[in-house]
């Protein structure tokens, strides 16, 4: 009983440190806007309780249970013979069967990292140049594009849908036809389970559109494990048929995470006053994009327009007969449409009474031929107060802040979104703009960007108040300095980690690089924390710090190993859609290794430096520290 209540006085410390940590690193997540916000509110309000909860747990129910289930009746005197005195037994034969292998072993590796850590103590210089070495040489990967930038991991949802456009006009017969012959080449597929064909419904430009021209398929694959390809190349394989068909634009789009965008990833919004501007911009914008490595699917949201009757009504003419606009426009849409007159009811069925008139096609001779009839009751022609021609308008315009808004977009193909878009923004920054056009990248671009800014700020301040917390508990400026040397470790190794594995840095990423900054310091606390009790104990730095590392490198290695392994399910995406969250088990998995196996090394070295520093400092100031308190100076009577 007595090693429980020394043991869990001698962790205290360590262990309020590392919770709080935890907690001052994940609660700003969860306050965070945007979609960062939506992503992760619940994820770091969850991991806050439980890391409080888990800090009540280990100051009272891990030590009654340690001192009941490690004691040893016979040696206190009496015979255990409860329930818990058997599993005690149990435990100990166990632990005793796995020590007759795993001793040995471990005191090899106690042996290698002595004598490691003691010529790391002797070469500080190397040892920090080596640190700043790693540091930069990751840091560069950046820059230098080996590892790519996107919004979210693109997940196999096991579904994309194909949205077809055929020339405008086309028939709603020719359509279903063409969708028909398409959908039996798809069953062709061996990975496909099935697919729903929509006929006149589909995705033309920027937006869904009810048309004659237009159809979708949208296509259902088999479950990962009983399929050989992945959703991507089976989509691709679809793409290579476009070729094949002249005159149809056919665009694939794999299914989308739920809660976020369904569009295409890229999205280039052009905006101004002139259409024809806007026209000949997007052709150009639309070549930047097909030129760029890693687009596919590139299409634009401006169409030439269907056929229509154009009628320009002269005013004044119109005027001088007695007619106003209204009374021209509403007599042709009557002659045409028809107006509802009534109802004829037949039982309870209703059908309306349409009055429109007869003979008449959507012809210019015949609409010319129509009568309008003005204030005083004549009837006047209206080819007398009207041009009629044929021509072609669009059947949609879209607007942004009052001007109007034309969108070119762009799948990704073989390419990460961050470096596709920097590309794209090169270019654009050579194209010439017309006065008054302005081009802009949205979307998940867009998307991105706000993610990163967020996430980096709360990087940020995590990194504060988690040196906030350990100033207060330490009570010391630079003793959490120290322990803040691991949090730049544990990112260069989840860098590395990302390269290696070719992901990469993403919204998961990024917070699992967050979480880095509380789990890969925990070995750089409990190391520092024990070194302070040893010195308080009367020990010299360096031998305190030798005999720390000792003894903390066990639960160190314990530790990290179990949040190492608990990632490995995560980080092989086994299940559907696990893709997205690969990268956050990628960063965790690397950071520990780093941190595990050289913050060890690092922390001692950097630990002794402070302190020829902090005592250079105060031979210059003539300050003389402060005498640290033995277990001597508690005895009554010793205190002065």
């Amino acid at each position: 009983w007595q090693a429980a209540l020394d043991g869990r006085r001698e962790i205290g410390l360590a262990a309020i440190a590392i919770t709080l940590s935890d907690v001052v690193i994940f609660l700003p997540i969860a306050f965070l806007s945007g979609m960062v916000g939506q992503f992760f509110r619940q994820f770091g309000l969850t991991v806050v309780c439980a890391t409080l909860f888990s800090l009540f747990v280990s100051f009272t129910l891990t030590p009654m249970l340690a001192s009941r289930l490690l004691g040893n009746g016979e040696r206190e005197g009496r015979q255990k013979t409860s329930l818990l005195a058997g599993i005690a037994r149990i435990g100990s034969r166990v632990t005793s069967s796995l020590t007759t292998w795993t001793v040995p072993l471990g005191y090899k590796t106690l042996a290698v990292y002595q004598r490691l850590l003691n010529w790391a103590l002797m070469h500080r210089r190397t040892v920090i140049a080596a640190y700043l070495a790693v540091i930069l040489a990751t840091g560069a990967l950046i820059p230098l594009k080996a590892i790519g930038t996107e919004f979210l991991a693109r997940s196999d949802q096991g579904q994309f849908t194909i949205s077809i456009e055929l020339p405008p006009g086309t028939a709603l017969d020719e359509t279903d036809r063409f969708l028909r012959q398409l959908d039996q080449k798809i069953h062709t597929l061996p990975e496909v389970e099935f697919a729903f064909t929509a006929v006149g419904y589909g995705q033309a430009g920027s937006g869904a559109e009810i048309a004659s021209h237009v159809g979708s398929v949208t296509v259902a694959l088999y479950p990962k494990s009983e399929r050989r390809r992945s959703v991507w190349a089976v989509a691709d394989q679809v793409r290579s048929w476009a070729a094949e068909i002249p005159g149809a634009r056919i665009m694939v789009q794999e299914a989308a995470l739920i809660g976020t965008r369904t569009e295409a990833p890229i999205l280039v919004d052009i905006s101004g006053n002139d259409e024809a501007q806007l026209a000949q911009l997007a052709e150009q914008v639309m070549t930047i994009v097909r030129q760029t490595p890693g687009t596919a699917d590139v299409d634009t949201s401006w169409r030439l327009g269907l056929p229509e009757m154009q009628v320009g009504i002269d005013r004044l003419r119109a005027a001088g007969y007695g007619l106003s606009v209204y009374d021209i426009s509403r007599t042709m849409r009557t002659s045409l449409d028809g107006e509802i007159a009534g109802k004829y009811r037949d039982g309870n069925t209703e059908t309306d009474i349409r009055v429109q008139v007869a003979g008449i096609d959507k012809h210019p001779q015949d609409l010319e031929r129509l009568f309008v009839a003005n204030n005083q009751g004549l009837l006047i022609p209206v080819n007398e107060v009207a041009d009629i021609t044929e021509g072609t308008g669009p059947t949609k315009i879209n607007r942004q802040d009052r001007q109007r808004l034309v969108t070119v977009s762009a799948n990704l193909k073989g390419r990460p979104l961050g470096d596709v878009k920097s590309d794209l923004e090169r270019q654009f920054n050579r194209l010439p703009l017309p006065p008054g056009c302005q081009l802009n990248l949205s979307g998940e671009s867009q998307d991105m960007d706000e993610a990163f800014r967020d996430l980096l700020f709360a990087l940020g301040l995590s990194i504060l108040l988690v040196y906030m917390i350990l100033v207060i508990l330490y009570e010391s400026f630079l003793i959490p300095f120290i322990r803040m040397f691991t949090t730049p470790l544990g990112i260069a190794g989840g860098l590395l980690a990302l390269w290696l594995t070719g992901h990469t840095i993403n919204m998961m990423s990024l917070i699992g690089i967050i979480m880095l900054d509380g789990l890969a310091g925990k070995n750089g606390t409990l190391l520092i924390d024990y070194t302070n009790t040893l010195m308080d104990r009367g020990k010299p730095l360096r031998e305190a710090l030798v005999e720390a590392a000792a003894t903390r490198l066990r639960p160190i290695f314990m530790t990290s190993f179990t949040m190492m392994f608990g990632m490995l399910p995560t980080a092989l995406a086994l299940s559907e859609g696990a893709e997205i969250r690969v990268g956050m088990a990628i960063v965790l998995i690397g950071g520990l290794v780093a941190t595990t196996l050289f913050t060890l090394l690092v922390i001692p070295v950097v630990y002794t430096l402070i302190d020829d520093f902090r005592q250079w400092l105060n031979k210059k100031t003539g300050h003389k520290p402060r005498r640290r308190l033995t277990d001597a100076d508690l005895i009554p009577g010793n205190v002065s």
